[in-house]
């Protein structure tokens, strides 16, 4: 997955974030109507960047939130393929 990445500006300054430098965590899961829906978080510490996945039904990426980070920060370009981290 290392070709995926964020390409951000950080305080005017260019920087691309492989997506291995986020940590790719399940936050939560609720039972629905085809069962349980997963929302996973997409962090990198670094630059307090975020956004979360939902899988629904289990084993199928739905949707993603949009990034959410500092007033300072830019992004520029996201070319990460969300459903690599869902289906398998």
């Amino acid at each position: 997955m290392s070709d995926q990445f964020l390409l951000i500006k950080n305080n005017g300054v260019e920087r691309k974030l492989s997506i291995d430098e986020f940590e790719f965590n399940l936050v939560g899961s609720d039972e629905r109507k085809m069962g349980t829906e997963n929302q996973y978080e997409l962090y990198n510490a670094e630059f307090d960047i975020r956004c979360y996945l939902y899988e629904y039904p289990v084993g199928v990426f739905n949707y993603k939130d949009d990034w959410d980070c500092p007033s300072y920060i830019e992004l520029i370009a996201d070319k990460i393929e969300y459903s690599s981290f869902i289906e398998k």
